[in-house]
């Protein structure tokens, strides 16, 4: 178990990892507090406090702190994996497929290939505040939730429906110490958005000096990396409502992202054998209505490429619970694990991920790069050009 796991982790490094940050991410740096509260600020505010306002510190910060917050989540999953093991079998050995179909998947090679967004680091803090509300101590995942929040809003698509389903699954602990308690706190956390999102719009002043920032950093060659200036002020000046569409779907990209629900469907189905088995119509309505929520994130985001291999994450923490509590009634034939583990393994192989080439060529994937050593036909990625455009 513990050398599949390593080579896995190795594998999803060497698959996804981006050699560049993403363009767009890089200036959503300058979304600070500077004039106001405003989406997005903390991390913003953050690095310049450390590096201060020049663009070539704040690249060098940033640099560091993407690969510091990839890491930090792969040293979260291992360390909640580790905390929910300890299971006698045959729960422990369910548990260990569950984590290694997430492990094979798209999961770590899209956070890696989105390198220099904040996903890492609010999924690490969802992360712990999802065993803290298992933990029964709502309060502490609270303000977990709060800080993610405050760094980007879309945790709670990814994190929030995983703890209604534990609560749904465990009734009994619903008031905890004080009655409403967990419930109490859930609703706290769907609510704290909706400030979040009304009253962090950019006004236009805060526009002007997010603007101003990104002219000075285009002015230095070897930022041209940089984002639109145009695409970022659309950003910071989010209305989510205006954004609902259903043409953001039109984005998706068939069959590469179908691919990426395959651990998602995998969990689903794990999770719901026992279900069907025992008749449990409501429990299945809710297991299936907690594993789509995630996807309503679509609706507002553009980007749903990038968004897609996160509800694996969230469909592992409800099958993870889902199955100590209606554990699967006869054991598995041995074929199926490693059957499904090869599946789950040769999509992510074969799988095309692409996120972020219509901002930037530069975001080469380090396996590429190591393929690519000795071939004179290659170009650097630092000698792409970056439409501004």
């Amino acid at each position: 178990m513990p050398w599949l796991i390593a080579a896995l982790l190795i594998w999803n490094f060497l698959r996804g990892f981006a050699l560049h940050p993403d363009p767009y991410a890089l200036g959503q740096y300058f979304y600070t507090y500077e004039g106001g509260f405003l989406i997005r600020g903390l991390m913003g505010s953050v690095v310049t406090a450390l590096a201060g306002p020049e663009p070539m510190a704040m690249h060098g910060l940033i640099l560091v702190l993407s690969v510091i917050e990839y890491l930090g989540l792969i040293a979260v999953l291992l360390w909640v994996f580790k905390q929910l093991r300890n299971a006698p079998e045959p729960a422990r050995t369910t548990d260990n497929l569950l984590f290694l179909i997430l492990l094979s998947g798209p999961f770590l090679v899209g956070i890696g290939a989105t390198r220099g967004f904040h996903d890492a680091l609010i999924l690490s803090l969802g992360l712990l505040a999802w065993l803290a509300w298992t933990r029964a101590r709502p309060l502490l995942a609270w303000v977990l939730m709060a800080l993610a929040t405050l760094i980007h809003e879309q945790i709670v698509f990814f994190i929030l429906p995983a703890m209604g389903w534990w609560l749904w699954i465990h009734p009994q602990r619903r008031g905890l110490a004080i009655p409403g308690t967990a419930g109490l706190s859930l609703a706290a956390m769907a609510v704290l958005t909706i400030p979040v999102v009304h009253f962090g719009k950019a006004s236009p002043e805060q526009l002007e000096i997010i603007q101003h920032k990104i002219e000075i950093a285009l002015r230095t060659p070897y930022l041209e990396v940089w984002g639109n200036p145009q695409y970022i002020g659309i950003a910071a000046a989010n209305d989510v409502i205006e954004n609902l569409s259903l043409h953001n779907y039109a984005r998706l990209r068939y069959p590469g992202h179908l691919l990426m629900l395959g651990p998602a469907l995998a969990f689903w189905l794990l999770a719901a054998g026992p279900l069907i088995a025992n008749r449990r119509w409501a429990d299945m309505a809710m297991l299936s209505l907690a594993m789509l929520l995630p996807h309503s994130l679509y609706l507002f985001a553009e980007d749903v490429h990038r968004y897609l291999p996160y509800s694996g994450l969230t469909a592992f923490l409800i099958a993870l619970h889902s199955l100590r509590r209606f554990p699967l009634s006869e054991p598995s034939p041995d074929w199926l694990k490693p059957a499904i583990l090869m599946l789950i393994l040769a999509q992510t192989a074969i799988w095309d991920y692409d996120p972020v080439h219509y901002n930037a060529r530069n975001s080469t994937p380090l396996l590429e790069l190591i393929r690519s050593v000795g071939d004179p036909d290659r170009v650097r990625p630092s000698l792409v050009w970056t439409p501004h455009a």
